[in-house]
C-alpha cells in the first residue's frame, strides 16, 4: 500500500516537471516568434 502511494507521488512529480518544461519551451518559442516578427 505504501509502495503504491510512493509510485503515485513519483508520477505526480514527473508530471509537474514535464508541465514546467513545457511552459519554459512555450515561452522560449513565443520569444523566438516575436523576434522573427519584429525582424
Amino acid at each position: 500500500m505504501g509502495k503504491v502511494g510512493h509510485k503515485k507521488h513519483e508520477v505526480n512529480s514527473a508530471l509537474g516537471a514535464i508541465s514546467t518544461l513545457l511552459a519554459i519551451a512555450r515561452s522560449l518559442i513565443r520569444c523566438l516568434l516575436n523576434f522573427d516578427i519584429r525582424r
